[in-house]
């Protein structure tokens, strides 16, 4: 829920709306009900790429990488 909400803020960034307000005070909350009841997010992106925690959608090289680490992820998981 929490990644659809960051999606649907970063697609009409930087415009100002009551609607963008709406979800940013929405994702707040989560973020904070998280907070207090101990849930940590976990960001993928740089991590090595572990099948039983990352499903790849596609392989792609980087230079600044090693190989078999996540370059972005769709959606961060909670442990």
């Amino acid at each position: 829920m929490g990644d659809a909400l960051e999606a649907g803020i970063a697609a009409v960034q930087p415009s100002r709306s009551r609607p963008v307000e709406g979800a940013q005070a929405t994702l707040r909350q989560l973020q904070r009900a998280f907070d207090k009841a101990g849930i940590k997010i976990i960001d993928p992106a740089g991590q090595p790429f572990r099948s039983a925690w990352h499903e790849a959608m596609t392989v792609q090289e980087s230079r600044d990488q090693p190989a078999k680490t996540v370059l972005t992820g769709s959606k961060r998981a909670i442990p």
